[in-house]
């Protein structure tokens, strides 16, 4: 019975300092995933301060891999975990947010078009006249 006992704390033991590793690396990896979302979210922010820029319009890429990647990064909970549902309604927001953008710049590009259509016939209309 001692022999069996003995043989059960060496291979608790084992599983411990098993655990206790993973769990240091499993820190590790946490923190560097950190350091990563953070360098990832410096590097879009640059991106999009340079298209901002007078002549830097044109050097701007648009990295949707990336967005989606800092996105699902900042929808984590509390406990680490990403949370999908958030993730979704996020990106649901933000796509809301452009569907509005994209609706009012239409109608101001029809406003623009009926304005230029009627200057044009006024125009047109004089030259018939003379």
């Amino acid at each position: 019975m001692e022999k069996e006992l003995e043989k059960a704390d060496k291979l608790s033991d084992k599983f411990r300092a098993k655990a206790a590793e993973l769990e240091e690396k499993n820190k590790d990896l946490t923190e560097e995933n950190d350091k990563l979302g953070r360098a990832m979210k410096e590097i879009l922010e640059s991106l999009k301060e340079s298209s901002t820029k007078p002549g830097g319009r044109d050097a701007y890429m648009h990295v949707p891999t990336l967005e989606k990647i800092l996105a699902m990064m900042e929808a984590k909970t509390v406990d680490g975990k990403y949370e999908a549902q958030v993730y979704l309604k996020a990106q649901v927001d933000q796509l809301t947010g452009r569907n509005e953008e994209l609706r009012r710049e239409l109608r101001q590009a029809r406003t623009d078009y009926e304005k230029a259509r009627l200057e044009v016939e006024k125009a047109n209309s004089k030259v018939s006249c003379v």
